[in-house]
């Protein structure tokens, strides 16, 4: 099931913060050319954190800041029958394997980047949210 999460500004501006979807790493967004706009986890978090900000679904649920952390950080997808299926399906979905049996975006124009060690989300564009990538 894919979510799309928001953050609502106090002055009325809204932010993607980015999308969780069933088997896949968390696509976090990031704009590289605006350096008021988070870019990194890090960054994300102080937003989260700060009580005048409020966190939103597609669906307008509000969601707290540690259950928005949970959603990036704490990622896994079930075990497939075998490593071959695996493989597979990455091929499939154009995917590389990631943590927790999790798949990948991989690094293009849309997908900048990967968590350190075994970090659960992607940097990922506005590009990646104006396109229809099937992840």
């Amino acid at each position: 099931m894919r979510r799309i999460f928001y953050l609502q500004l106090p002055d009325g501006c809204r932010w993607i913060i980015g999308e969780s979807d069933v088997a896949w790493t968390f696509a976090l967004h990031v704009r590289p050319e605006d350096p008021s706009f988070p870019q990194t986890l890090g960054d994300w978090k102080e937003f989260f954190d700060d009580e005048n900000n409020v966190i939103l679904d597609d669906k307008s649920k509000e969601w707290s800041a540690s259950e928005m952390r949970s959603f990036i950080q704490d990622r896994a997808w079930y075990v497939p029958a075998s490593a071959d299926d695996f493989y597979m399906y990455c091929a499939k979905h154009n995917a590389i394997c990631g943590p927790n049996n999790l798949l990948r975006r991989r690094i293009s124009d849309v997908c900048i980047g990967h968590a350190k060690a075994c970090g659960t989300w992607d940097y990922v564009t506005t590009k990646y949210f104006e396109a229809d990538h099937g992840g």
